[in-house]
C-alpha cells in the first residue's frame, strides 16, 4: 500500500469517526430520528467512510486538472475547521426552523461563490450537494432515518447548501492534508 493510499484511507476514517460523533449529535438534538427502538446506527461511519474517500479521490483528481491546485496555509486551515464544525452544529441548533437555516447556508453558499471561490469550487459544491441529496434520499427511502423537521420534500430545505458548503471547506482541508500542489488564489472561474 502506497503512502497516499494509506493517507486516504486513514483520512475517510477519521471522516468515519468525526461523522458517526456529528450525527450522534444530530440525533441527540432530534435533527433526525430513527424507526421505533433502533440503536444508534454503525452504518452511519461506514458511509461517511466511504463518502470521504470518494470525495478525497475526487478532489485529487481535480486539483491535478487544474492549473492552479491548492495548498491551505495553517491559518486557512483553521478558519476552514471553525467554517466546517458550525456547519455542521447549525442544524443541532436550528434544525426547527427549516427556511431560516436554508436561507442562512444558502447565503453563505452564495457568497463564498461569489466572493471567495476558487477554480474547481462550483463543480465541488455542486458535486457534494447532488451526491449528499442522492445518498440520504436512498437511506431515508430505506427507512433507515428521518428528518424531524422536512416540510416539503424527505429532505430538509438547508440540506443541500449545507453540504455544499461542507464540501468547500473539506476541499481545502484535504489539500492541506495531501501537501500537493502549490498555493491557490482565489478566481472567479467555475
Amino acid at each position: 500500500m502506497t503512502a497516499k493510499v494509506a493517507r486516504s484511507i486513514g483520512l475517510a476514517a477519521i471522516g468515519g469517526a468525526i461523522g458517526f460523533v456529528a450525527e450522534s449529535v444530530h440525533l441527540r438534538a432530534r435533527v433526525w430520528t430513527l424507526p421505533e427502538g433502533a440503536p444508534l446506527p454503525v452504518w452511519i461511519a461506514a458511509v461517511y467512510f466511504a463518502g470521504i474517500l470518494g470525495a478525497n479521490a475526487g478532489f485529487g483528481a481535480l486539483e491535478r486538472r487544474i492549473s492552479q491546485p491548492m495548498l491551505p496555509t495553517g491559518r486557512e486551515v483553521g478558519l476552514e475547521t471553525t467554517i466546517l464544525l458550525t456547519l455542521f452544529a447549525a442544524p443541532a441548533i436550528l434544525h426547527a426552523r427549516e427556511v431560516a437555516l436554508a436561507v442562512v447556508v444558502a447565503a453563505y453558499l452564495a457568497a463564498r461563490l461569489v466572493f471567495c471561490r476558487r477554480l474547481g469550487d462550483l463543480m465541488v459544491a455542486a458535486g457534494f450537494m447532488v451526491g449528499d441529496a442522492a445518498i440520504e434520499l436512498g437511506l431515508v427511502h430505506l427507512s433507515l432515518f428521518r428528518y424531524t423537521y422536512a416540510a416539503f420534500t424527505p429532505l430538509p430545505l438547508w440540506l443541500a447548501p449545507l453540504w455544499g458548503g461542507l464540501g468547500l471547506s473539506l476541499r481545502r482541508l484535504f489539500a492541506f492534508a495531501a501537501g500537493s500542489g502549490r498555493a491557490g488564489s482565489p478566481t472567479r472561474r467555475p
